[in-house]
Parts: C-alpha cells; sequence; structure tokens
C-alpha cells in the first residue's frame, strides 16, 4: 500500500530543541541559522526515474526561496538551500538526510519524496514529529484494481497502451477506506500524518504512477465518501487535490460546493519552477 505514496516532511525540525524546562537558545545557537543566513536541507531525486519531477521541484524550491530572500528573508536571513540528489535510492536517500543533520547541521529539511526514499526515513521521521514538523501525505495513485487502467500507472505511454487511469466510481466507496490504511501505517510508525491530500496532480496524464480525475469527479467523490475518511482518529486535515499551477478549475468546485466543501480542510497545488 505504502508504495503508492510521496511524503513531504515539512520544515520545523529545529534539531537544536532543548528539553523542557531549559531556556531555548537565542536563534543565533540554533543548528542551521548564522548571522546572515538559515539554512535548509533536501534529498530529492534529480537524476534517475524521477528526475523529471525532482528537477523541477528543486528549482521551485530555490525560486520560492529567491523571492522570499529579495523580500528581506527572516529578519534579514537568507534562506539557503542545501541539496543532495539521491538519486530515488532508499538508501542513498538515508546517507544524505543523515548527512544534512549530523554533517551539515541544517535548520530544516523539505523533502523527500518517492515511497521508497520516505519508508526509509521513517525513523527520521519520527523525531521530527516529535520536534514539531509537519507530515504530509499524497497518493500518486490508488491501487490498479481500483482503476479505469487496472495498473497504478498513469497510462500515457505506448507500452502501457495510452490508456487514461482513472478512480472507477465503483471504487469510489474504497479510496477514503485506502487512505485510511495508510494513516493507520503512519500511525504505528509515530509518524502521524497531519495533512493527506486527495491525489497528486489529477489534471496531468502521467506515464508513472498516477490517477486522473475532473473537476467533478472530485466533488462527487469528496461528497459522497470523504466521511469514510478517519479525520478524528488520526487527527488529520484533508486537502484537496493538487493541481499544476494552483488551477482554480480544480478547488472552486470543491469549496463551491456545500457537500464537498465541508470535508476540505486545506487546498494545494503545484508551482514548478521553470
Amino acid at each position: 500500500m505504502k508504495k503508492f505514496f510521496a511524503l513531504v516532511l515539512a520544515l520545523v525540525m529545529v534539531l537544536g530543541l532543548v528539553a523542557c524546562g531549559e531556556k531555548a537558545p537565542a536563534v543565533e545557537e540554533l543548528k542551521g541559522v548564522t548571522e546572515d543566513t538559515i539554512l535548509v536541507g533536501n534529498t530529492a531525486g534529480t537524476t534517475g526515474a524521477l528526475a523529471t519531477i525532482g528537477g523541477p521541484f528543486n528549482i521551485g524550491i530555490e525560486a520560492a526561496f529567491a523571492a522570499y530572500n529579495a523580500e528581506g528573508g527572516f529578519n534579514g536571513k537568507s534562506v539557503k538551500l542545501q541539496h543532495y540528489d539521491d538519486g530515488g535510492v532508499a538508501t542513498q536517500s538515508v546517507t544524505l538526510t543523515e548527512q544534512l543533520i549530523h554533517e551539515d547541521e541544517v535548520f530544516a529539511i523539505v523533502g523527500n519524496f518517492s515511497s521508497n526514499c520516505v519508508a526509509a526515513n521513517l525513523p527520521v521521521i519520527k523525531e521530527a514529529k516529535k520536534r514539531g514538523a509537519l507530515v504530509y501525505g499524497c497518493p500518486w495513485s490508488p491501487p490498479g484494481s481500483y482503476k479505469t487502467n487496472n495498473t497504478a500507472q498513469g497510462g500515457n505511454s505506448e507500452d502501457q497502451g495510452y490508456k487514461r487511469g482513472e478512480l472507477r466510481q465503483d471504487h469510489y466507496a474504497k479510496f477514503f477506506p485506502w487512505l485510511n490504511s495508510y494513516l493507520a501505517y503512519m500511525h504505528s510508525n509515530q509518524a502521524d500524518v497531519d495533512v493527506v491530500a486527495i491525489q497528486n496532480e489529477p489534471d496531468w496524464w502521467v506515464n508513472y504512477s498516477g490517477c486522473l480525475y475532473s473537476p467533478e469527479q472530485l466533488v462527487t467523490l469528496v461528497k459522497e465518501n470523504a466521511h469514510l475518511l478517519k479525520k478524528d482518529q488520526y487527527k488529520v486535515k484533508l486537502m484537496s487535490g493538487e493541481s499544476l499551477n494552483f488551477n482554480p478549475k480544480y478547488t472552486d468546485p470543491l469549496l463551491n460546493d456545500p457537500g464537498s466543501c465541508k470535508y476540505i480542510d486545506v487546498i494545494g497545488g503545484h508551482l514548478y519552477g521553470t
């Protein structure tokens, strides 16, 4: 089940936190924070099978940091990214994550993505949760048996028959219980998910793991089935499908329909760098 997920560890991972009751360190004493910079790290596959995602992913981070720094940064401190290419290889991802923590001593970590790398880094995610980090999960595809093309792949290639992979309507009722199984897995590893999205890029037909939805399909899926998501049990918030370029055609229908709006806690989208 977990192989269908990408997960991002969002950053509030202050690696120099003190024990309860001790005096908090001054900003200058925090790891990764100097007089003029805040060092943020990540590992992501900018080569290998996921390079077409990892490359723009990192360019987008750099562009966001540049825009933030141009506005003065954080109290005059510029945010700097220390990136390592893990090639989408789990063992390499673990090694590089440990390097970011123990050698580079970054203030925070953003990333990584791909299920195998995330699973391998569960001990890090668990520790980060203890220190105030937020964890976000996003499915790239439901199980293939739930889909019109009978595979987790998106279908946009010759060897996949150019068959669009969509969630079959007769399996809509299985979708949120499937998400619950992922939330249970993370909970059992003491790495509870704070926000879970419905779908990674529901408007992009891909040749890797993916699933297409129309805006109308997402509204139907949510308003008729989102009550099955165990939000209270796992203390999780539900995010909309994350469309390319934050397309309002994918968020507005969910928010404008009272039946679906009541289940949506966060809206999301993707902005890639160029």
